[in-house]
């Protein structure tokens, strides 16, 4: 979706996959009930509740959660950084 909260979930598919599945669950219920997608800025802010921590400033929030910014996921955007 081109969102950096996609990426930070995405760098938590291995290693908090059984959270993450909890986070999806909760919000494909939500879609289902609402009819149309979940933005993922609230899939991105149900994980942060999920973890245990309610700040919902982006800022704050990657400074404290376990993201990891060296997976894979994250390589176009370090090239497409580099490269500018």
């Amino acid at each position: 979706t081109g969102m950096i909260e996609t990426l930070c979930l995405s760098s938590l598919a291995d290693e908090h996959a059984e959270k993450l599945a909890c986070v999806t669950n909760f919000i494909d219920c939500l879609s289902t009930l609402h009819g149309k997608p979940i933005h993922e800025k609230i899939r991105f802010k149900a994980w942060l509740l999920a973890s245990g921590q309610p700040r919902f400033d982006f800022k704050q929030a990657i400074q404290e959660a376990c993201f990891d910014f060296g997976a894979e996921c994250f390589k176009p955007l370090r090239k497409f950084v580099n490269e500018l």
